[in-house]
């Protein structure tokens, strides 16, 4: 599968009757159902939540941020002030969120992307239609083409296209070789899901697409200011970015086979607009209303039937837990959350930790770049001998040998190492960490004393 410029002869296009798809679509279709009422039949109730405006507020505001910081446009509070109401103006369901959107402006402005360079883009569209080449031998398999496309057409989604979809955030290394892909998450959990995963590998198959000889990396930002961190980077190979475009195809093709679009409860009911009216939803709860709870167990059919039990009340608890995180992102209140009988369930911010995995990434990007400088004969004296020191150590496990620190002692390269690296007689070795380090921080939801 590759882009081409222009479609040659022998070769048929294979148009969608329910795209154009995109990462989110094909996450839709779990259920066919909700796919059906958001994408086929177009129910205009999608996309005016309070967490979907919020979140797009501060993807416009972080691209704004990221643009200027390309361009050397001074940002001052009145300017990023101006840029949040603009935002709010135009998605009006996170007015009541406003403090909140202000303050992830403010921490990104304060923890910017250390992968932005002048190359940097944002808010990226790519869309690709599909052709298949036309074969009178059956036995062998037809190659595919993909044509790059406009992503738009006045403002709405191409209906040429096959595939596309809107990346925030794009940088091209070519001292490295590699192009950066980061996404925004404006929720209050760093919790990484198969969806979120899978959305980020649509995206670097797109780059791989379009820049073959480069090394795809992804990155996600936790935007919210309870957050305000970067996830480790991933960096994907040709064979996972292969069989990421088998994947989407063979998911696009399922969903044009759909036959009847029946609801399939999952993970998806969290976030689906259909979930009270859907039949299966409706059948679930009917059947919990009419139970009754016997507590007494005569043999192992009764224990069975108490474990069954629990398994429900553990959704029910789910439903009432998701309910209450909803209403505190609803009011702005994660950090804070709502206080009964000395306790309080919230998001608590962890203590921040050492990445040790985006800090190896970036010994080696620092090592790569010392590789370029050196080529420049007018670099002297001790700059010279700092890009040579660094050529020299293109990993943590190098950099530890190199100041006689056991490599093997730090493999889990967590937290308590570094607290153990620390008290060792290094000052050398801590210097250069230092200038190496990437930090990173969770929530975790709980019960909390007062």
């Amino acid at each position: 599968m590759q882009v081409v410029k222009e479609i040659p002869q022998g070769y048929k296009e294979w148009k969608p009757k329910y795209g154009p798809y995109s990462a989110s679509r094909l996450i839709t279709a779990k259920c066919p159902q909700r796919y059906f009422g958001q994408y086929v039949r177009g129910d205009r109730s999608i996309g005016f939540s309070q967490a979907a405006s919020r979140g797009s507020a501060i993807h416009e505001i972080c691209a704004r941020i990221t643009t200027a910081k390309t361009q050397g446009v001074s940002l001052t509070p009145v300017l990023v002030d101006q840029w949040v109401g603009e935002a709010i103006g135009r998605y009006p369901a996170a007015y009541e969120q406003v403090d909140m959107v202000k303050a992830a402006a403010g921490a990104y402005i304060g923890n910017p992307s250390r992968y932005v360079n002048a190359t940097t883009k944002c808010e990226v569209p790519l869309a690709f239609r599909y052709f298949v080449e036309e074969l009178m031998d059956d036995s062998i398999s037809p190659k595919v083409l993909l044509l790059q496309e406009p992503y738009e057409i006045e403002g709405r989604p191409n209906p040429a296209a096959f595939i596309g979809g809107r990346i925030d955030q794009v940088s091209m290394d070519r001292v490295t070789n590699t192009i950066t892909l980061l996404d925004h998450k404006s929720t209050p959990s760093a919790v990484q899901n198969e969806d979120t995963n899978f959305q980020m590998g649509v995206y670097a198959w797109f780059l791989h697409l379009l820049y073959p000889s480069f090394t795809i990396r992804t990155v996600i930002h936790y935007a919210h200011p309870d957050l305000n961190f970067y996830g480790s980077p991933v960096v994907w190979s040709k064979q996972e970015l292969d069989d990421v475009g088998s994947y989407v195809i063979t998911r696009i093709r399922a969903i044009e086979s759909f036959e009847e679009f029946q609801a399939i409860p999952g993970k998806q009911c969290d976030y689906c607009h259909m979930v009270q009216s859907c039949d299966i939803n409706l059948q679930m709860e009917e059947q919990r209303a009419r139970g009754t709870i016997d507590l007494n167990v005569r043999s192992v059919q009764d224990a069975q039937r108490i474990a069954e039990q629990m398994h429900v009340v553990g959704k029910m608890y789910d439903d009432l837990q998701k309910t209450y995180k909803d209403g505190l992102e609803k009011f702005g209140i994660t950090g804070t959350g709502v206080a009964i009988d000395g306790y309080v369930y919230k998001h608590k911010t962890m203590d921040e930790a050492v990445d040790w995995v985006a800090t190896d990434f970036n010994v080696r990007d620092q090592a790569l770049i010392a590789i370029q400088a050196l080529t420049d004969p007018q670099l002297e004296g001790e700059a010279r001998q700092k890009a040579e020191l660094m050529s020299k150590l293109p990993s943590l496990h190098a950099v530890l040998a190199h100041y006689g620190v056991q490599p093997d002692e730090f493999k889990k390269w967590d937290s308590d190492s570094l607290k153990s690296l620390w008290r060792l007689d290094k000052p050398q070795l801590l210097e250069r960490i230092k200038g190496y380090i990437v930090n990173k921080r969770n929530t975790k939801f709980g019960r909390y004393k007062i």
